[in-house]
């Protein structure tokens, strides 16, 4: 019979065929969902729009890319004091903290006015930002009924990808309109309404639970078996991260006014492809779903590198979002799979080691390799597109990294498996 997780006791137990039909559906769901929106939308408005800043206050591409992703270095730092707390200390508590962090930086944008001051507050976002990310998908993760994991999250992510349909573009516009200072205010307003929504609405996941006390230890801050998903994903992130610090310049030096549309449709890609994938993950498995996702990913460089017109980047954009718009949520379905309930916020804090990493390297790296094409090939455009072709490397390194998985992967899901049935015939008892 299949398996569900008691509310109450977080333990897995049979349900009938008699039983009410399980759902993701909760209180608790819809309102992490309207928060997971509120905090993409201010944050995809700012890093959109910080490299732009930064590029107007005169930084070199290398300068750009790295305020643009200055905010992992703090997200990195704190992730092993943060991983522990995740699983002593209740999350939804630790949750409203940190996006009060995230809406003091949000505000803070307002008031600066040099690249040094940019990336200073950036560094402040990002403490907020590793907190909060990996908080609120392990949230989720505890909520959810095993047996629909994957159609959760990739809902979940939906949000994500509403939020990241409406952000840039409108943070572009709003920039042309109000300018920098007043958006970057209007940013801090949404982060600020994410805590209040927390405090009210969310439920707190670890009311009750014997919660094992902080101890600042490396295994209690990440999670061994979410390692290789975490390589996996970072890979892919190093890449993705380049498209979001450089595209807005990219598709102004091609002479695209309307660029900002690349993230919309990216994002409006991402509800199909996330409802559609979702379900075949649930069915078929995450990891066997997720790598022609990758091979995807790796064909939409192709064409932002060659498609030098509106046309083609929008199509890059629906290629791309069936790409790694799918690739970031199947991933962490992979780690919540391969870890007990009682390790998912130190599995969650370890797979997000992963996407900063990437947020953090991929834009500095990627503005060198402009540099150094620019010098070789004569032109700012031809840098870029040669940078775009370059990133196909990490992504089908990924590839092969998750093949060389499966195996592992398969294991450790059947482990956690027998022990949740074994944790369901104890409590009937």
């Amino acid at each position: 019979m299949p398996l569900r997780r008691s509310a109450k006791t977080g333990k897995a137990v049979e349900s009938s065929e008699k039983s009410v039909k399980v759902t993701i559906w909760s209180v608790t769901f819809v309102a992490l969902l309207i928060v997971n929106f509120l905090r993409m939308m201010g944050q995809s408005i700012a890093n959109t729009i910080i490299p732009l800043y930064v590029y107007d206050l005169g930084a070199v591409a290398s300068i750009v890319g790295f305020a643009g992703g200055a905010f992992s270095i703090t997200a990195l730092l704190v992730r092993p004091f943060a991983g522990p707390a995740f699983d002593s200390y209740s999350k939804k508590m630790l949750f409203t903290v940190f996006g009060f962090v995230m809406a003091v930086a949000g505000f803070a944008y307002a008031f600066v006015h040099s690249v040094a001051g940019v990336i200073i507050v950036r560094l402040l976002h990002g403490i907020g930002m590793g907190c909060t990310a990996p908080l609120g998908m392990a949230i989720v993760s505890e909520i959810l009924p095993e047996e629909k994991m994957a159609s959760g999250i990739g809902i979940y992510s939906l949000s994500m990808a509403v939020a990241q349909a409406i952000g840039p573009a409108y943070g572009i516009w709003s920039i042309g309109v109000i300018g920098y200072a007043l958006t970057f205010i209007i940013v801090g307003a949404f982060l600020t309404v994410t805590c209040f929504i927390t405090i009210f609405f969310v439920e707190d996941v670890d009311k009750g639970k014997s919660l094992p006390p902080y101890q600042l230890k490396m295994s209690r801050a990440f999670s061994k078996r979410a390692i290789g998903p975490t390589i996996v994903l970072g890979l892919q992130s190093f890449a993705y991260a380049c498209i979001n610090s450089f595209m807005a310049i990219y598709g102004g030096l091609l002479g695209i006014e309307q660029i900002g549309l690349y993230f919309t449709v990216y994002a409006l890609s991402m509800l199909i492809a996330l409802s559609v994938i979702g379900k075949a993950a649930d069915k078929y498995g995450a990891h066997n779903v997720m790598l022609p996702a990758m091979v995807i990913f790796a064909l939409s460089f192709v064409i932002i590198a060659y498609g030098h017109s509106l046309v083609w980047i929008l199509v890059a954009a629906v290629v791309g979002a069936f790409g790694f718009g799918v690739c970031a949520p199947l991933s962490q379905t992979i780690v919540f799979k391969c870890v007990p309930v009682s390790q998912r916020g130190s599995a969650s804090n370890t797979i997000y080691v992963g996407m900063d990493l990437g947020m953090l390297t991929g834009p500095y790296v990627g503005g060198l390799m402009v540099e150094m094409f620019q010098v070789s090939l004569g032109s700012e455009v031809a840098g870029y597109s040669a940078m775009w072709l370059t990133l196909i490397v990490p992504v089908a390194a990924a590839i092969v990294l998750l093949v060389a998985l499966r195996g592992r992967i398969k294991r450790y899901q059947a482990e956690v498996l027998e022990e949740m049935q074994a944790a369901g015939s104890a409590g009937e008892e």
